[in-house]
């Protein structure tokens, strides 16, 4: 992200310390929102592996824009064997699941080649990733617990949540969207769900 988008997206021009900080801090932004939803959002094509459960049909990987092979086993897969899909969408811009035409059996490596992550991230992501730039700027630049000070008769005032967690609060639905690692509206970081 670029100085000039994440001026867009915050609303305001960067401070001289957040100018100097501009590559690490973007760098940590990204590193946190790919955490934050178990998954890796650059764009790169390479083969990665997961694992079944017996019974299902489908199953969700990491974000991906294009298919190039699957094999189960070391056995390739026709492309009528399988339909990718965004959670229950057929005709997205992403996909994160795959729903095979049989039932997976326990035990048993999926392999996929694909083009995984985002050639552009889309705009609710970019927008969740500035503020999470936004968020590490305010973390070092002092004590971002407080959210109110009064000079007469001194006194600060403390959020009730730490700035992390509001930023989870208000992107909720984004995350939601784009998350690997929500099952049941319960997190469970490093799980990927099966149906």
């Amino acid at each position: 992200m670029e100085q000039q988008d994440l001026e867009a997206f915050l609303g305001r021009p960067l401070s001289a310390t957040e100018i100097t900080n501009l590559t690490l801090y973007v760098k940590i932004a990204e590193n946190t929102l790919d955490r934050i939803l178990c998954t890796y959002l650059t764009a790169k094509t390479e083969t990665r592996v997961y694992d079944t459960r017996d019974g299902f049909r489908t199953l969700f990987i990491d974000i991906f824009n294009k298919i190039n092979s699957i094999k189960i086993d070391g056995v390739e897969l026709a492309e009528t064997d399988y339909i990718i899909k965004q959670n229950d969408n057929r005709n997205g811009d992403w996909y994160n699941s795959i729903v095979f035409a049989d039932e997976m059996i326990e035990d048993q490596t999926i392999t996929v080649n694909a083009d995984f992550g985002f050639v552009e991230l889309p705009y609710d992501l970019q927008d969740l990733e500035a503020h999470i730039f936004d968020s590490i700027s305010v973390r070092n630049s002092g004590d971002s617990r407080i959210s109110s000070k009064k000079i007469e008769d001194f006194s600060v005032s403390y959020r009730d949540v730490t700035l992390d967690d509001q930023l989870l609060s208000d992107y909720s639905s984004v995350i939601q969207k784009y998350s690997q690692c929500y099952l049941s509206g319960s997190r469970s970081d490093g799980c990927i769900r099966h149906i």
